[in-house]
């Protein structure tokens, strides 16, 4: 018996063709990994891929079009890094919640809620935070930038403390868990 789709891990199978893979300081971030291909960013994780060891992927120097950009964000500039080339799969739908990502700008937060509105799909919640959670590229993507319709911050696949901090480098100020009442509106697309 298969696995409903929806609630398996993103396949690895179907990832762009990787290139290289090289490792990024994040200054107060530690190490972003990223692989790529000859089309773009394939995948981004602030952990070691565990498909590394079983492909064979080379290892090399982080491409100064994606370094530098990165060093800027991490540095405190206001860059947004969606812009940079991207080879991301994934369904129709995950590429669509991702687009839509990256319209939330920089300091600004949105609700799943918000998101799956701006899709055109108002009660798609639930799938646009499954969409959220496979995004292959964050920080590039930013999938950090969604909150839950309390302004919770909700969840992380780098973890709460980092989806904390990638929102206070850009802006947001937060108290414990929450999005600072009143110091900020939910972005509204």
């Amino acid at each position: 018996m298969s696995a409903d789709p929806s609630t398996r891990p993103l396949k690895r199978e179907g990832r762009a063709p990787v290139a290289a893979v090289g490792r990024f300081g994040a200054k107060g971030f530690g190490t972003l990994w990223l692989a790529w291909s000859d089309a773009g960013l394939v995948e981004v994780s602030f952990t070691p891929f565990e498909w590394l060891e079983t492909v064979g992927v080379p290892t090399a120097a982080v491409p100064r079009e994606y370094a530098e950009p990165l060093k800027a964000y991490f540095g405190g500039d206001a860059v947004e890094l969606h812009g940079l080339p991207r080879d991301a799969r994934g369904t129709a739908f995950q590429h669509q919640v991702w687009e839509a990502l990256c319209s939330i700008p920089r300091g600004s937060v949105r609700s799943y809620a918000g998101v799956a509105s701006d899709i055109g799909n108002p009660r798609a919640m639930r799938a646009v935070g499954l969409a959220n959670g496979r995004n292959p590229l964050p920080v590039v993507v930013p999938c950090h930038r969604v909150v839950a319709a309390s302004h919770q911050l909700g969840g992380y696949t780098g973890g709460l403390d980092r989806k904390r901090a990638l929102l206070e480098l850009e802006g947001v100020r937060i108290e414990g868990d929450v999005v600072r009442p009143g110091q900020l509106t939910l972005f509204e697309g």
